[in-house]
This record gives structure tokens, C-alpha cells and sequence, in this order.
């Protein structure tokens, strides 16, 4: 769709332990990782400045999700396989 995830280092830090495998898959992402919330508005702000850059992140973001999504379903793929043998 575009949209181009917003996230703290706290939350990839501080996770669930439920969540902290599937938030390490994001730590390469092209996404916004913020300080803190407090950051927001300022790199908002800088990256409305530079239209190009968020086109580039919106066409690198989509080319890391193919690939993560790619490796997911090949990893299900996998181990429904795995588990009828």
C-alpha cells in the first residue's frame, strides 16, 4: 500500500518474548525506527522534505517484504512437507 512502518528501539528491544523471533526479521527492514515517540514529528517532517527518499524507502520496503514474505512461505511450505513425511 506504501505505507512505511513507524517503530521505537524500545519495541524491537523490549518486546513480548512471543514476539521478539518475528520482531528480529525487522531489524534489517527499511523502516523508521525512532529513539522515541518524541522523534516522530521531527523525522516526519524531515522526510516530507525529501519526497524522493520516501519514494525510495516505499520501493525498498516493498522489495524487503517480497523477499521476507517469500522466505516465510517457503519456510511453511517446508514444514508442511516435512510433517507428512
Amino acid at each position: 500500500m506504501g505505507s512505511i512502518p513507524v517503530i521505537t528501539k524500545t519495541h524491537l528491544l523490549n518486546a513480548p518474548a512471543q514476539c521478539k523471533e518475528f520482531l528480529l526479521h525487522w531489524n534489517d527492514a527499511p523502516i523508521v525506527v525512532l529513539d522515541s515517540w518524541d522523534r516522530l514529528y521531527p523525522r516526519i517532517e524531515k522526510l516530507m522534505a525529501d519526497p524522493d527518499r520516501i519514494d525510495r524507502m516505499q520501493v525498498e520496503l516493498r522489495l524487503w517484504y517480497n523477499d521476507y514474505m517469500n522466505g516465510v512461505v517457503g519456510e511453511f511450505e517446508d514444514y508442511m512437507i516435512d510433517s507428512y513425511i
